[in-house]
Parts: structure tokens; C-alpha cells; sequence
């Protein structure tokens, strides 16, 4: 059984994934793993009637609540972690060999769930980490 910790982020992640469909992006892939670490999520924007990809999206999922409020979750991608990012990004377009000519952005999705209510207060950073 997951940790609580782990049911907690499988929320966040859940929650992140039902917005990003909502604004109109694919989800591509749910926590891709490399020997680097792990991408949350990979999601695209598609254009024109054949869906083909316009921009790739790396999302990294931040989840807080209100057991932990010293701190909003987004301030838990700090410069190590960024720079891990982009590495991890970088890991998938060679290991999946996706053309370079196609754009990529890292975003940050942080999510505050009230655990008494279930309400989710969501934030999407676009293109906040860049190398």
C-alpha cells in the first residue's frame, strides 16, 4: 500500500492531469522514469487538424495542504531541482529521439489540497525553469 505522502502526491498529480486536459493539452506520458530521476508528466500542445505537436510540455507537480502551510509547494523547485529538469528533459527527447526543431518548456504545476474539503487551489507556471 503507498505511503500516505505518496497518496497524497498521486492526488496532486491526478488533479494536475484533469487541468492540463482542460486547458487543451495531450497527455503524452504520467511518470516517465530514466536512471536521472522521474518526469511527472509529459503533455503537448497540438495544432492544426492532424494533431501534430507545437510545443512539448515537461510538467513537474508540486502538492501542499494545509498539514503543511509553511511553505507553498512551487518553493520546493529550487535551482538543483531545475537543473535536474532539464536534464530529465533532455534524457526523454534522446531516449524517445524526438527531433531537436520541436519546441520544449519545463512547467511547474503547484497544487494546494484542503484535506478536509478536497478542494484543489492550482497554479501553472509556464516555462518556469529554463537552463
Amino acid at each position: 500500500m503507498p505511503s500516505k505522502k505518496r497518496q497524497f502526491g498521486d492526488r496532486g498529480e491526478e488533479a494536475a492531469v484533469n487541468f492540463l486536459k482542460e486547458k487543451g493539452l495531450k497527455i503524452l506520458e504520467r511518470n516517465w522514469k530514466c536512471k536521472i530521476g522521474e518526469l511527472d508528466i509529459v503533455a503537448a500542445e497540438a495544432k492544426g487538424i492532424l494533431g501534430k505537436i507545437k510545443t512539448l510540455i515537461f510538467v513537474e507537480v508540486k502538492s501542499g495542504g494545509n498539514a503543511r502551510p509553511a511553505y507553498a509547494p512551487e518553493q520546493h523547485v529550487n535551482f538543483a531541482k531545475q537543473q535536474k529538469l532539464i536534464r530529465l528533459a533532455q534524457a526523454y527527447l534522446k531516449y524517445k529521439k524526438i527531433s531537436t526543431e520541436i519546441p520544449w518548456r519545463i512547467d511547474v504545476v503547484a497544487i494546494d489540497i484542503n484535506e478536509q474539503t478536497n478542494f484543489c487551489d492550482i497554479r501553472h507556471y509556464e516555462n518556469a525553469v529554463w537552463g
